[in-house]
């Protein structure tokens, strides 16, 4: 089986080419669902966003350029524009929930101290999360790997195929970022 830095071209699709389609597949499924995952937090739209990449790479794979990247990398990046359609689509479903139930109810919200703590723990776990957003792929890919989907820094490097020194200096570029988007958003409320 090629290996991601041997490929230099996908396999036309059509019949006879269902082998090397399974290669890539199988070479690069495991790292684009836990990159999913762990972007998600649900393994079956973890799945279902897998399922989608692979099929767009596979009806569009003209679009992959070995000249700018990995194939590896360009999944990657896929992958987390795909987490970032389900994740806004699930946020907006839930705020649609969220203004119906509140229509439909008084508005008489008990204010324990609990549920007050579980609500600065959301909005500071949302802060967090939308300063992700705010980041470049290169600083978020790896952030995302060794955050989300608990990889080391010598891990994160083989998956992206990059030097660990620059998968270091990025994260910590980005995390510095994210702090400052963080401590700008709190200052503007």
């Amino acid at each position: 089986m090629a290996t991601d830095a041997e490929l230099t071209e996908l396999p036309p699709t059509g019949s006879g080419f269902e082998p090397e389609w399974a290669q890539v597949y199988e070479a690069h499924a495991p790292a684009v669902l836990a990159f999913a995952r762990s972007w998600l937090g649900n393994a079956a739209m973890a799945e279902e966003v897998t399922q989608d990449v692979f099929v767009w790479l596979w009806t569009r794979c003209e679009a992959f350029d070995p000249t700018r990247g990995s194939l590896r990398s360009y999944l990657l990046t896929q992958t987390r524009w795909r987490c970032v359609d389900v994740i806004r689509a699930e946020e907006s479903r839930r705020k649609r929930e969220r203004r119906a139930a509140s229509a439909s109810e008084l508005h008489a919200v008990p204010h324990h101290e609990e549920e007050h703590a579980a609500a600065q723990r959301r909005e500071a776990v949302q802060a967090v999360l939308g300063s992700l957003v705010h980041l470049p792929p290169e600083e978020q890919l790896p952030i995302n790997l060794a955050y989300f989907a608990e990889l080391t820094h010598k891990e994160v490097a083989r998956v992206l195929e990059w030097p660990e020194g620059t998968v270091k200096s990025r994260i910590r570029r980005g995390l510095h970022r994210m702090r400052q988007h963080v401590v700008a958003e709190r200052d503007v409320v």
